[in-house]
């Protein structure tokens, strides 16, 4: 999946919904090696959504938080897919997987405060806004809470 990771990175388009910057080839294959670790060692990780035809749509998936020892989801779509409910249909995938199979409590989602349409996902999944706050005290973040019990009733 290394082709899709540094084409999603290098997308200005797509990075503008999240912090503003794209990446390098080597920081790229790092983030690629990084999911690999995360499937490793936690049993989950990030899944490349892909269109009928083969090709990848998105990705999404769970992982460690960098706060607070808490699992949290994300998803990316690439741009050409944004509008169509892939982003929707990703998160609550994970969300399920997260709930049903990991027997997970709660799971977390943090967003840069303007990105409406990921806003708008996280809230159509169930999750409900907890606060906004600095990511790596640089980042303006809103975060996002979903338990499994709020889940269930969803």
């Amino acid at each position: 999946d290394l082709p899709y990771v540094l084409a999603i990175d290098r997308d200005p388009e797509v990075q503008k919904t999240l912090f503003g910057q794209t990446y390098t080839a080597a920081e790229s294959s790092a983030r690629l090696m990084r999911w690999i670790d995360c499937w490793k060692k936690a049993g989950f990780g990030m899944w490349v959504f892909r269109e009928h035809s083969g090709e990848a749509a998105g990705h999404a998936g769970l992982f460690p938080a960098r706060t607070d020892n808490e699992i949290e989801t994300g998803y990316i779509v690439r741009p050409e897919y944004w509008g169509r409910g892939y982003a929707s249909e990703m998160c609550a995938a994970v969300l399920q997987v997260g709930f049903e199979n990991l027997n997970l409590d709660v799971i977390i989602a943090n967003a840069e405060p303007s990105n409406i349409a990921s806003r708008r996902v996280m809230e159509k999944s169930g999750m409900s806004f907890d606060c906004e706050f600095l990511l790596e005290e640089k980042w303006p973040t809103v975060r996002y809470v979903i338990r499994r019990d709020t889940w269930k009733t969803k």
